[in-house]
């Protein structure tokens, strides 16, 4: 895990499911 961590092309996926996990209840289009 702290390889991937380590990635930042991993922090920036973690970073857009963190914001799409949240908007995808509101708007599950984008799902």
């Amino acid at each position: 895990m702290a390889q991937e961590v380590r990635n930042p092309s991993n922090m920036l996926r973690v970073k857009i499911v963190c914001t799409i996990g949240p908007a995808s209840r509101e708007l599950p289009v984008l799902r």
